[in-house]
């Protein structure tokens, strides 16, 4: 039950960041959106950016879920970017609002998080270390949230596949190569201790 309770008033957040910025919406206005309680929001979330992490890390962790053992960079990216394309007028409603810092936070989060999944699926087979991977994977998730992030302050008018494809590109040419580089650095730095 809680789960329905949590997605019922979700969802009427939602539909309310379709057409208002976040804060223009209050608790009463999602609550009345889905015939539930003040209190029955309040057992659930502490507030509104509470409901909404929840919203954003639940959309992500099921767009996500089915990329976490595979080598596809493309495809873990592209879901990112297809639920914020379906969600783009809450996304750019979010992001003209006071609380857009929640937005570039959720979208860092779910990308590094990805980015080091990645990396380490893609490096395995490499003689390298964790910092070289945590070095690279930072580099690559700042890269991609800039490009996420250009992309909503420009409309969300370009194809998640556009994106996706640069993206790729970008990881396929330069991740090996990056990330044995960076090993190489850090045991030049290590020995000269």
């Amino acid at each position: 039950m809680s789960t329905i309770t949590k997605r019922a008033l979700a969802q009427s957040l939602s539909e309310l960041l379709s057409t208002r910025q976040l804060e223009n919406i209050t608790v009463k206005d999602i609550t009345d959106k889905c015939g539930l309680s003040r209190n029955t929001f309040y057992y659930h979330f502490c507030d509104i950016y509470d409901l909404l992490e929840w919203m954003f890390n639940a959309g992500a962790d099921l767009e996500l879920a089915s990329y976490e053992e595979k080598e596809d960079w493309r495809g873990a990216y592209k879901a990112v970017l297809d639920f914020m394309y379906n969600n783009r007028n809450m996304i750019k409603n979010i992001y003209r609002s006071m609380s857009s810092e929640m937005l570039h936070t959720f979208v860092s989060n779910i990308v590094v998080k990805h980015a080091v999944n990645q990396v380490s699926i893609r490096c395995a087979d490499l003689d390298v270390g964790e910092e070289a991977i945590k070095m690279i994977s930072t580099f690559m998730s700042n890269a991609a949230c800039g490009s996420v992030f250009a992309w909503i302050k420009e409309g969300m008018n370009e194809s998640p596949d556009k994106l996706a494809d640069l993206m790729e590109v970008i990881a396929d040419a330069t991740l090996e190569s990056s990330v044995l580089a960076l090993q190489e650095w850090i045991d030049e730095r290590d020995s000269a201790k």
